[in-house]
């Protein structure tokens, strides 16, 4: 019996290996791809600036910003709850869950954001002449925003390589369409066909790209048993199902999340446009590192649900143990990592602001009391997919309103006992504490006793 003991815990212990073997390997691919994105990013905002001019640059800005905004208005938070459901479900190698995830990951696109797209097309021009004196500027944003209906066959199979970890697929294709766009942006610019010809061409490319993922997506099929051929998933439309509840709570997180940043950002804004200078400045240092976050949390979009998809029907709280093993796991190693960067930060600070920006030099008390951010960072990688994959997502609102509330009383109170400064506390405070409180909210409904993940998982209108 012993024997038997100790081979099953070498068994376990050889898988738990491998998991985190290949965790490893795809954070860093997942990282490779985000650095490869960085680095075009920049060199396309480098040579617009370049070659558009200020004028042209401030329009470019607007009908770009303006058209993002109707990324903002989509509530169903269908692509994150997809992503995590799909993993849950390839996980458990339940076909039957994988097409009903996918339909009504198109069917919910197609009832929300078809009318959502088309409404603001017709409202955008309105909006602008209004704004800006210029109904062009929302005529050519609501053009842009039809990318979002293109890109719903793009999203598709980039969910169903991330879901099925295929991370050298899903960076390549993402990356090779930002290569693409950039080099398509750039050479209609050098031509001289200015912002029209950038937002046609944008366009142009995303139906391109529509369509080679229509066919990839075909090809995946084929080669997995798992996923359903096109005329099946489309025939499973009409009767789709899926968590619209728990979409809409994911979304109502993101947008509160952005809400508490801008209005905190907002309420330091008082304390004058020099300050906020140097503020500004601290902060944008402070952050430098954050991109390597992304890497590990992504992965963990994946990584978690299809770990919870994996021991579904194992021995009871299983699931929740392992789920809560890896939680701790993953904070524990991305607090040390941020802990060693902040380290790291609080050195080099000084270098980089009497260096570069000696007419910064009072950003450099900001820079210490914003570090308590940067711990925060490190230290809540793992609560969004986590409690994503829970199905509790209410509780990181519910945490998220509260510190709405308290946001100027606590601004007033750090600023009273710190002077300007305490803007810099408020942000660090925040940051770290929110981190903090999650985490052990996380720990507490990760016992075995108190989570109920196939509860979490079932359809909701």
């Amino acid at each position: 019996m012993n024997r038997l003991i100790r081979a099953v815990g070498t068994v376990r212990s050889l898988i738990q290996a491998q998991l985190q073997g290949r965790f490893l390997r795809d954070t860093l691919v997942l990282q490779s791809g985000q650095f490869m994105l960085i680095i075009l990013q920049a060199a396309t905002t480098f040579a617009l600036i370049r070659l558009l001019g200020p004028a042209l640059l401030g329009i470019y800005t607007l009908i770009g910003s303006l058209a993002a905004l109707a990324g903002l208005l989509d509530i169903t938070g269908s692509q994150r709850v997809t992503l995590t459901q799909l993993a849950k479900a390839i996980g458990a190698e339940d076909s039957t869950e994988v097409t009903r995830v996918l339909a009504y990951f198109l069917q919910i696109n197609l009832l929300y954001n078809v009318p959502l797209i088309l409404i603001f097309f017709v409202a955008a021009p309105q909006v602008t002449r209004v704004l800006y004196g210029s109904p062009t500027i929302g005529l050519w944003a609501g053009a842009l925003a039809f990318t979002q209906l293109t890109d719903i066959p793009t999203q598709l199979i980039g969910m169903v390589y991330q879901a099925r970890r295929t991370m050298w697929q899903l960076v390549s294709y993402e990356t090779g369409k930002v290569a693409i766009g950039s080099l398509t942006t750039l050479t209609l610019l050098a031509r001289g066909y200015g912002i029209v010809g950038v937002i046609v061409g944008t366009l142009a490319l995303n139906v391109i790209y529509a369509g080679v993922s229509i066919w990839r997506y075909r090809q995946a099929a084929q080669s997995d048993a798992l996923l359903p051929k096109w005329p099946i998933l489309l025939r499973q439309l009409p009767t789709a199902r899926g968590q619209f509840r728990l979409g809409f709570l994911v979304a109502i997180d993101k947008n509160l999340g952005g809400l508490l940043d801008q209005l905190t950002l907002l309420f330091i804004g008082t304390l004058g446009i020099m300050f906020m200078g140097n503020f500004s400045t601290a902060l944008r240092i402070v952050t430098l590192p954050q991109p390597l976050v992304s890497g590990i949390a992504r992965n963990l979009d994946t990584f978690l649900p299809r770990l919870a998809g994996q021991i579904t029907g194992q021995a009871p709280g299983q699931s929740e143990r392992s789920l809560r093993s890896m939680f701790i796991q993953t904070t524990l190693y991305t607090g040390a990592l941020w802990s060693l960067l902040t380290v790291l930060i609080a050195l080099g600070a000084p270098f980089a602001i009497y260096l570069f920006f000696p007419e910064y030099v009072r950003a450099l008390p900001l820079v210490y009391p914003l570090l308590l951010q940067s711990l925060g960072i490190g230290l809540g990688v793992g609560i969004g997919s986590t409690m994503r994959t829970i199905g509790r997502v209410e509780y990181s609102i519910l945490v998220q309103i509260v510190y709405l509330l308290l946001i100027v009383p606590m601004g007033v109170l750090l600023i009273r006992v710190f002077g300007n400064n305490g803007a810099a506390w408020l942000i660090g405070v925040r940051e770290l504490t929110l981190a903090v409180i999650i985490d052990l909210i996380v720990l507490r409904l990760l016992r075995p006793h108190l989570t109920t993940p196939a509860k979490a998982a079932q359809p909701s209108g």
